[in-house]
């Protein structure tokens, strides 16, 4: 071993560069092979999962949008006893001209096929069966079905006079297969890559790749419990058609169907063996390289240094000195000019830290052991609203904000390093409105280690904060929407029943006492109490809907409109109401157009709660309701601010929720139902309130039209 290392100095600067450069290298390319193979398969398993959602999403959207058709059909013809000509025609026109459907058949409620088309050989036990099962789920549905050797997919649809109402007929619809394959056969991943439509029993009735495996079962395959149990997930080193394969899956929503989406291992894994060849090649040129990097670095700069170290050891020993290496002196001059170019590249180096200190957008100021302020950038002068010569070399109790005092007087006087700490803080800006900083902590140290004072950066986050009220706002509107629908759909099928109860029970009667001349007082409080039963019934019906209202989205027939015209126009329309409780409204409205696009009729009721309840606000003691438009940018800022009692601050984060009220006679909805609309709008209000001064709601609304 000896043998084949160099000696001395060449030798230690051999090991040197092993341990320093070869080695390091061998690790760094052994880490980077790993994890590059880590986050290929985590990419490759990530992209099989929206493969496998594009997949389930698409089969959705397909099948949705041909039961809109069929239902369609329904509904222009609600007698589903007998097709008319114009119906059979519809149904021969569909199954020609769109290839997703193999065959149409039209059913009375008996079951009774009345039309079938085209005419060719099915299975009619099977779409009678579908038929009946209609009759008890009264809905639209998708069914597969096992048809001898293969799988039917059939969309059934029933025709009703009116919703929930009586069954007439059914419209049942065979898929074609063949189509629904072909359509699917883009989203399969790569040449050798396949997408599976499996029903909840585990068959195959779709495979893009080869249509033989279509009726196979999947009962048995090791991930037939997850697809079982609706889950969603990747399954590795299976095997599917002795291939080994990698299976993403996933239920398909509103479908009794699966989506799967199959690869091949080599193919999946295909560029994490190219990507480790090439690392492989990579190391071996890098290594090869080194080796002979440092065979010329020894022979580049251990030679000189020994020669001067051969010639030294000869001039000890009384020899002159051979190397004239001081003739010209080119080497000092050189190492002074290296010297003042250095000097010169560290005040550059300084001047443009300072430059990037400056231009750095979050505040930054430092102080020392005892509290003085040493620094401050720009943008910390326009947090603390103070010029930074008014307070370098003073203490930080010369800080405007008296909390932000507060906070850094914790870290006076300190001797040691301290665990970094951050806190929000409440201000005031130039402009008077309320401002959050967002203050982080840090000992200042110096090259040994040593505490030389405290570095403080804060930036503001006043709209970070108003986005995240926004975001939990909309959370808790979207959780209450979802509770409020599922309540309100569970009311109106009893109340349904009710009020049918209700009309039946008030016929007998009123036909028993027509037969038999009743005319007795307890005769007449029954029909009072049914009057009052249909009445109560009809009242919570419009409450459900009102309910369900709320929690719906609704289209929007936007068009472009002035936001000016429109505020005048709610005006005029509340003026009586003004007049009656002696309220004047002060109008400050832009005098260019404010021109949007949006649902004009949605803004006026957005504006009438907000001017409503301004006005009730102010109906006791009278006052000024005032309103401004302003153009900023691209938006417009609406303001609406009255005299009214106000609203006390506990109680500001929760006026937008559905159902909360600070009126004793209020529902709750009107500011919900507001805020709604603006969001729908994408935009955004604002609200500050105190209790006795009044309320003022700020409306932001985008307008992307240009106004001249």
């Amino acid at each position: 071993m000896n043998r084949l290392l160099p000696k001395g100095l060449a030798g230690r600067f051999f090991v040197l560069g092993l341990c320093f450069i070869v080695i390091p290298l061998t690790f760094i390319f052994s880490l980077a092979i790993h994890s590059s193979k880590e986050t290929l398969e985590q990419q490759t398993k990530v992209h099989m999962t929206q493969a496998t959602t594009v997949l389930a999403n698409t089969t959705k959207q397909l099948f949705e949008q041909k039961l809109g058709l069929l239902e369609v059909m329904t509904q222009q013809q609600r007698d589903g006893d007998y097709p008319d000509h114009a119906d059979i025609d519809m149904m021969n026109q569909l199954t020609i001209t769109d290839p997703f459907f193999h065959q149409i058949a039209y059913l009375n409620h008996n079951g009774t096929i009345r039309h079938i088309t085209p005419f060719v050989t099915t299975n009619y036990n099977i779409i009678r069966e579908q038929a009946n099962e209609v009759m008890w789920r009264r809905n639209s549905f998708v069914s597969i079905v096992p048809d001898r050797d293969s799988t039917a997919v059939m969309i059934t649809v029933p025709f009703q006079e009116e919703e929930h109402g009586e069954i007439t007929g059914s419209l049942i619809a065979t898929v074609n297969l063949e189509h629904l394959t072909s359509f699917l056969e883009e989203t399969m991943i790569g040449n050798e890559g396949r997408s599976l439509l499996v029903s909840h029993s585990g068959h195959v009735f779709i495979d893009t790749k080869n249509s033989r495996l279509s009726g196979t079962s999947l009962f048995n395959e090791s991930f037939f419990s997850d697809i079982y149990t609706e889950k969603t997930g990747i399954h590795e080193d299976a095997s599917f058609a002795n291939i080994d394969s990698l299976i993403a899956y996933r239920p398909i929503d509103h479908l009794p169907v699966f989506a799967l989406s199959i690869q091949p291992v080599e193919q999946a894994f295909a560029p994490i063996s190219a990507l480790s060849s090439v690392l492989t090649k990579g190391w071996v040129f890098i290594f090869i390289a080194g080796i002979s990097v440092l065979t010329l670095s020894m022979r580049w700069i251990i030679k000189p240094i020994k020669q001067l170290t051969d010639q030294a050891t000869f001039y000890a020993k009384g020899e002159k000195w051979k190397i004239d290496i001081l003739k010209e002196k080119d080497e000092i001059q050189t190492l002074g000019k290296a010297m003042k170019h250095m000097a010169d590249e560290l005040k550059q180096k300084e001047r443009y830290l300072q430059l990037i200190l400056e231009s750095f957008p979050y505040g930054v100021m430092t102080t020392d052991p005892r509290g003085e302020i040493t620094s401050l950038n720009k943008a910390g002068e326009k947090l603390v609203h103070t010029q930074k010569d008014k307070l370098i070399g003073k203490s930080i109790s010369a800080l405007p904000s008296q909390k932000l005092r507060q906070f850094l007087q914790q870290f006076k006087d300190k001797t040691e390093r301290f665990t970094e700490l951050e806190e929000e803080i409440s201000s005031i800006n130039a402009e008077g409105k309320k401002q959050i900083l967002k203050v982080s902590i840090f000992p200042l140290l110096d090259e040994q280690e040593n505490f030389i004072g405290v570095l403080i950066t804060f930036w503001d986050i006043t709209k970070i904060k108003q986005l995240e009220s926004h975001l939990q706002r909309s959370e808790h509107l979207a959780a209450i929407g979802q509770m409020t629908a599922g309540l309100a759909h569970e009311i109106k099928n009893p109340l349904g029943t009710i009020q049918l109860a209700t009309d039946v029970v008030d016929a007998e009667l009123k036909d028993l006492i027509k037969k038999e001349q009743l005319t007795t007082p307890t005769l007449a409080l029954i029909e009072e109490a049914l009057s009052d039963i249909s009445d109560e019934t009809r009242r919570m019906n419009e409450l459900v809907s009102r309910f369900l209202k709320l929690s719906r989205q609704h289209k929007k027939e936007e068009k472009q409109f002035d936001v000016n015209t429109v505020v005048n126009e709610v005006i005029q329309l509340l003026s009586h109401q003004c007049n009656y409780y002696q309220i004047e409204v002060s109008h400050h409205l832009e005098s260019k157009p404010c021109v949007m696009i949006g649902d004009r009729n949605q803004l006026i009721q957005a504006l009438l709660n907000l001017f409503l309840n301004g006005i009730e606000a102010m109906k006791q003691s009278g006052g000024i309701l005032t309103v401004t438009t302003e153009r900023r940018e691209e938006n417009v800022e609406l303001i609406i601010q009255d005299e009214g009692i106000g609203i006390e601050r506990s109680k500001l984060k929760r006026i937008f929720n559905p159902f909360f009220s600070t009126k004793q006679e209020g529902t709750g909805l009107g500011l919900s139902i507001t805020h709604d609309i603006i969001t729908q709008h994408k935009g955004h209000i604002e609200v500050e309130s105190d209790k006795g001064v009044g309320t003022t709601f700020t409306i932001i609304l985008p307008s992307p039209i240009e106004n001249h």
